[in-house]
């Protein structure tokens, strides 16, 4: 169960963190498609061929799909340094995700899903830091 429903008392539930997890990118896009009831068909690739991919499309004439700045920035990790400040330093109170998930989600579901909660969709793998 998802931290989006509020008790009778409007109190979260005792499970639900307060501190927003981390997610590896693969889950985390699992768990959007999942929350908008569409289907995720993933297709791995090793590295060298999505810079391949994203030379390519930059040859296109026209609004590339994907270029080889975009591969290097999925691919680099958002961990932070302890010599730089954090969310928390610059005054930056993150939310949990499965707090807003669903409203920002929503609009995007196919008709038949559009009001059902969270509940049947199983919640995406954390990463410890």
């Amino acid at each position: 169960m998802l931290c989006n429903k509020r008790s009778h008392r409007n109190e979260k539930p005792a499970h639900c963190n307060e501190e927003p997890s981390r997610y590896v990118l693969f889950d985390l896009v699992q768990y959007i498609f999942a929350v908008a009831h569409r289907p995720f068909l993933a297709y791995p690739l090793p590295h060298f061929a999505y810079q391949w991919l994203g030379r390519l499309f930059e040859m296109s004439p026209f609004e590339p799909w994907t270029t080889r700045d975009k591969v290097e920035r999925v691919h680099i990790t958002d961990m932070t340094l302890p010599h730089l400040p954090g969310l928390e330093d610059l005054g930056i109170q993150a939310t949990p995700l499965e707090l807003k998930a669903i409203e920002v989600l929503r609009r995007h579901r196919t008709y038949r899903w559009l009001s059902s909660e969270t509940e049947d969709v199983k919640p995406s793998k954390t990463v410890t830091v």
